[in-house]
C-alpha cells in the first residue's frame, strides 16, 4: 500500500474528489484520504460513504453511528481539526445517538451500558414473576 499525499488544509485535497484531509489513528501525518481512510487510486475515490472527520455536506454521506456538522475548531483544537476552515462540515460521532469519540473512532458504549442493564432488570423481573 502506498502512501496518500500529505496535506496541512482540506483545500489541498479538493483536485481529488470525495477526498478529505484527515489524519488516522495509524498515521501521525495528516493526508489526503479517501472516505473509509483509505489512500486514492490514481487520483480518485471509489469510497462511497465517510468516516470519522471526513468533510461532509449531509448525514448521509457519513457512517452510521455520524453526523455531519461543524466541528467546534478552537485555539486549543487538536491538530487533526486544524486543516479545517470554519465552513467545513465534517462526520462527527452521533452523541445524540450514544455515539462518543475515542481514538479516531465513535464507540457506542454508552448503548451497550444501558442494554446490559436493561437485559438485567428483564431477566431479574422474569425470574420473580415466573418463580
Amino acid at each position: 500500500m502506498f502512501a496518500a499525499r500529505p496535506c496541512s488544509r482540506q483545500a489541498e485535497c479538493a483536485g481529488i474528489t470525495s477526498s478529505s484531509c484527515v489524519r488516522t489513528h495509524y498515521d501521525s501525518v495528516t493526508r489526503c484520504l479517501c472516505g473509509d481512510n483509505s489512500p486514492p487510486l490514481n487520483g480518485q475515490c471509489e469510497a462511497q460513504s465517510k468516516v470519522l472527520y471526513h468533510v461532509c455536506s449531509n448525514s448521509d454521506e457519513c457512517n452510521d453511528g455520524l453526523i455531519c456538522g461543524s466541528p467546534n475548531i478552537t485555539s486549543n483544537a487538536p491538530s487533526h481539526l486544524r486543516v479545517l476552515s470554519p465552513q467545513d462540515k465534517i462526520c462527527l460521532c452521533d452523541a445524540e445517538s450514544g455515539y462518543r469519540e475515542r481514538e479516531f473512532t465513535c464507540s457506542d458504549a454508552d448503548i451497550l451500558k444501558t442494554s446490559i442493564v436493561a437485559i438485567v432488570i428483564v431477566t431479574s423481573l422474569r425470574k420473580i414473576l415466573i418463580y
